[in-house]
């Protein structure tokens, strides 16, 4: 009697765990066919890679870094504050090594827009740089009679006599302007996009040039 007492127990987790063994299969027997399946996880499954940055966004990346430069020291009205600009003249300095310091294959890699608005913001900047170089200007008593007292034009030849590097190539204004904007660009209103650092020159935009945005600034400003 003892032995029979002792075997219920067995015999009692042997069909619970037959019934735990079945319950699946009779759930898949009774499962609605038209159900729809959650697949399983992989366990070797990845996150999706980051969606890579196109050259156009690279470029406006770059073209960015002297958004707030202008919008600190031009007004609206494209006038420059060179008074505060030359006492800061370090932060200037820090901007134009970025043209220097640029790959050219990253450089190459651009949209045409894109490299025509970095040789805008080259040309702007360094024009800048020259002003604030010599700034406040002296002025010939003579001259100033044709130019005015606060005229580039008494600084000299500043399109040729000033050199500058960008991508480890010397380079001065003219020659930009021939190399860039004549030749190989060839955009007439991209004239209107320069700054002569003169009351008579266009105004220069408090914002940098974006290849994206090119054709509407420059309309803007041929307007």
């Amino acid at each position: 009697m003892t032995a029979i007492i002792a075997k219920r127990p067995i015999q009692a987790i042997v069909v619970i765990i037959s019934i735990l063994a079945l319950a699946p299969l009779l759930q898949a027997e009774n499962a609605d066919p038209n159900a729809p399946q959650t697949p399983e996880r992989s366990e070797n499954t990845q996150d999706s890679p980051e969606q890579e940055i196109t050259p156009q966004d690279d470029a406006t990346e770059f073209h960015s870094k002297f958004s707030d430069f202008f919008d600190e020291y031009v007004t609206e009205a494209g006038l420059v504050d060179y008074d505060t600009l030359r006492r800061r003249r370090l932060r200037l300095n820090r901007l134009l090594l970025t043209f220097d310091e640029i790959d050219r294959q990253r450089y190459e890699s651009w949209p045409k827009e894109d490299k025509l608005a970095f040789w805008i913001n080259t040309y702007n900047l360094k024009t800048l740089d020259i002003v604030v170089r010599n700034y406040p200007i002296e002025a010939s008593r003579i001259l100033t009679i044709f130019w005015g007292p606060y005229s580039v034009r008494h600084l000299g030849d500043i399109w040729n006599d000033y050199r500058f590097v960008v991508m480890d190539e010397q380079f001065t204004l003219a020659e930009v302007e021939r190399r860039f904007f004549r030749e190989e660009f060839d955009d007439p209103r991209v004239f209107f996009a320069l700054t002569r650092a003169t009351m008579a020159s266009p105004p220069l935009r408090n914002e940098p040039y974006f290849g994206y945005r090119l054709d509407e600034q420059l309309e803007d400003q041929a307007q």
